[in-house]
């Protein structure tokens, strides 16, 4: 686990990822081209900071792919977090770059060994299935831990801050049930109401 203190790139939107989650983006600004041309020349990671009741976290992210090109250098990309750090501190300038920077810390580390349980799987796939149509083959989850799961189901900032903040691994693979529970019935209910459809 990396606890050294690293000046880092940063990218403010005030949203968190955890690791494996990907999220697209339409750059425009030129600091924010600037800070993109870099990443996609030389693989320059940068970071996500997030900041909310006390709670200073940075999603360290590297640029997946550009999905599409407009004139003047500014493009839509999709992103994906491979870290989870503290938040030491942000600068609106990095280094000599027009973009902002600032300092994370400790990683987090949700990557364990353990993986997600059986029940959580069947649990997630069924809400996989209700939402896309799509059930996912068990065997092609198995080897899903709680944080793959956890990435996949596009929580709030404020559940993955309490994902992040459990205990242990019991404490979050608890919390990702009562969420995909709840997402699954509000799923559920739409596609009642969509095919006309109304419970009392």
């Amino acid at each position: 686990m990396n606890t050294e203190s690293k000046e880092i790139a940063m990218f403010p939107l005030n949203i968190l990822l955890l690791p494996g989650e990907q999220l697209p983006l339409h750059i425009f600004e030129p600091r924010y081209r600037q800070l993109f041309d870099e990443a996609e020349q030389n693989s320059t990671p940068f970071a996500l900071p997030y900041s909310k009741n006390g709670v200073k976290l940075a999603s360290k992210c590297k640029l997946l792919q550009v999905t599409k090109r407009f004139a003047g250098g500014v493009r839509d990309v999709i992103i994906e977090c491979t870290h989870l750090h503290s938040l030491e501190r942000q600068e609106p300038l990095f280094a000599t770059k027009l973009y902002p920077g600032g300092v994370i810390g400790a990683e987090i580390e949700l990557r364990n060994e353990k993986l997600a349980t059986i029940e959580l799987l069947e649990l997630f796939a069924d809400f996989i299935e209700i939402k896309y149509g799509k059930r996912p083959v068990l065997e092609e989850i198995l080897r899903y831990r709680t944080v793959d799961v956890a990435a996949c189901i596009a929580m709030s900032n404020e559940d993955k801050t309490r994902y992040v903040i459990a205990q242990n691994e019991l404490e979050r693979e608890r919390l990702l049930t009562g969420l995909i529970k709840y997402m699954h019935f509000l799923y559920f209910q739409e596609a009642q109401a969509e095919n006309g459809i109304l419970l009392n």
